[in-house]
């Protein structure tokens, strides 16, 4: 089969279709950087652009197309526009498919699939849902629809997805799914419905000419059928010697605890041990019990009710940076089972031999305005020197503020009982020997999330062009204007030399489709056509 990736992202829908032997021919993305990635794992496909710019009918039909239109107007995150604002392009992709079947006399595409977000199914009391579901039906394909989390296909996290496949009324076989059990989603069957359309299986041959397209059928076997979950722990992905920059600092540490205690949120136990422990504050009792690793969003703590905090399961990746980007708590020690290997430098006996710092944090005056401030982080700063002495605060004990001196081996934050250890002139020479943290807190690294999304953790290295070409010139010139952003041929070069960076990667995650669901529904959907094509000649 031939496919049409619409919303192509970074690639995601476009490698789970090549690892079941569906070949990507043409695909559509304005973002730069998803680009740059599906340009260079799928050099074959054509690069078309801009969806709004795309004639169904003149371009090469295909078999399949897939799209996961952008999810931010329904998502609840987003603000919930509706179709006034980016999900409204899910028209453009309905318009390509119409065009396509016209230029064909109603031939190709023969399927399609749709993944989205749940709350599609509740905005609007449900008005879009059925606005998407009567556009499938207008164009004449039989709907299965079902909500699936990547977390039971092989992959630690909860991403619950709506997918839809449709196929064309011209190739449909009600036979083919009549011994296939139906394991819908409770919520999808009753979103199906609301919706009103009839079961497919449930109409026979002379009663099918009757009904009308608009009308709509729905039947179940491709996403509905049943599945055995394949779970993963969080930890089993975790590098073992992540880069020092994604552990969190005291700062952001002591930041995350007054914001929950100022709020009136009460952590996990595990979780304020190991923020006490990581902000330089004492630990107090016998650390507590964490198999293997778990995850939270540092803003989640002080924004939701629910403090989004898993033991071995990733929370729903998110394409917005800052505090939504995941966090992980592990025993930094290491378990001796292989789950976290310890990512610490030394001799790895529950301490660190080299690399002593030491870190002083300014503390601001009780009564000043960075301490009154929301801000989490506000009166707190890392510091060279103290902030000069007046009379005018009081006690300074009360009013000057202070600073408060961590000494840490490498970046990460020692941890002691009521006191720090005497420090010595010899330090310099001799380091001490420090009990290494039993938590330690960073942030996901790129190649995890990756990971997490089904992708190769590899999946955006080696994307750089050292010398681009007059083709390459011309190629990311339209790309970047297409965004209306006119770029000289020097920052094109620039850029194409290094086009990699942390947000950038993190948000083709979030944005992305998990490769294992769509892979599992792509499946199902080649064994069927395999028994098809010997039925009803292409």
């Amino acid at each position: 089969m031939t496919m049409l990736s619409l919303f192509s992202g970074g690639g995601m829908f476009d490698l789970a279709a090549a690892r079941v032997g569906i070949e990507t021919v043409a695909m559509s993305e304005i973002e730069p950087f998803a680009t740059a990635v599906t340009n260079k794992r799928f050099p074959q496909a054509k690069q078309l652009g801009d969806v709004t710019k795309i004639d169904g009918g003149a371009i090469e039909p295909c078999d399949l197309v897939t799209f996961g239109s952008p999810c931010t107007s329904w998502s609840i995150a987003g603000k919930q526009q509706s179709f006034d604002g980016q999900s409204g392009l899910f028209v453009e992709a309905i318009r390509v498919m119409r065009e396509m079947l016209a230029a064909s006399e109603g031939a190709f595409p023969r399927y399609f699939l749709f993944e989205n977000v749940p709350n599609l199914l509740s905005i609007n009391g449900g008005a879009d849902w059925k606005i998407v579901m009567d556009s499938f039906a207008d164009l004449g394909f039989i709907c299965d629809a079902n909500i699936l989390d990547a977390q039971e296909f092989g992959v630690a996290q909860r991403r619950k997805r709506i997918f839809v496949v449709g196929v064309n009324r011209r190739y449909f076989d009600p036979a083919a799914f009549a011994a296939v059990p139906n394991c819908r989603n409770k919520r999808m069957k009753r979103a199906l419905d609301s919706w009103g359309g009839a079961c497919a299986a449930c109409v026979n041959e002379n009663e099918r000419s009757s009904f009308s397209s608009s009308l709509g059928e729905c039947f179940h076997g491709l996403v509905s059928r049943p599945h055995e979950p394949v779970r993963q722990k969080l930890s089993d992905i975790l590098e073992r010697d992540a880069d020092p920059k994604y552990i969190l600092s005291a700062k952001a540490c002591l930041g995350i605890l007054r914001r929950a205690e100022s709020r009136g949120k009460v952590l996990p136990a595990v979780l304020s041990q190991a923020l006490r422990a990581q902000a330089g504050l004492c630990a107090e009792g016998e650390p507590r019990a964490l198999q293997g690793a778990a995850i939270f969003e540092p803003g989640a703590i002080s924004r939701l009710k629910s403090l989004y905090f898993y033991e071995e399961c990733a929370g729903t990746l998110r394409a917005a940076g800052g505090d939504n980007r995941p966090a992980v708590v592990y025993d930094a020690r290491g378990n001796g089972d292989g789950d976290v290997a310890n990512t610490l430098t030394g001799d790895h006996e529950n301490r660190v031999t080299d690399y002593t710092s030491i870190v002083a944090y300014g503390i601001s005056s009780y009564h000043s305005e960075a301490m009154k401030s929301a801000n989490p982080t506000a009166g707190i700063y890392e510091a060279q020197t103290a902030r000069t002495l007046d009379q005018q605060g009081g006690s300074p004990a009360r009013n000057q503020g202070g600073v408060a001196i961590c000494m840490t081996t490498g970046c990460y934050t020692q941890v002691c009982e009521e006191k720090a250890p005497c420090l010595q002139a010899r330090d310099f020479k001799d380091p001490q020997i420090l009990i290494q943290p039993h938590y330690l807190i960073r942030r996901l690294t790129e190649r995890e999330c990756l990971t997490l999304m089904g992708l190769p953790p590899d999946w955006c290295d080696g994307l750089a062009i050292e010398s681009p070409t007059e083709d390459d010139f011309l190629f990311w010139e339209a790309v970047f204007f297409a965004l209306g952003k006119k770029k000289s041929r020097k920052q094109i070069a620039k850029w194409l030399a290094n086009p990699y960076t942390a947000n950038a990667v993190y948000a083709l995650a979030g944005n992305g489709v998990c490769v294992n669901v769509a892979e599992w529904v792509l499946q199902g959907l080649c064994e069927y056509d395999t028994k098809r094509r010997r039925i009803i000649p292409i």
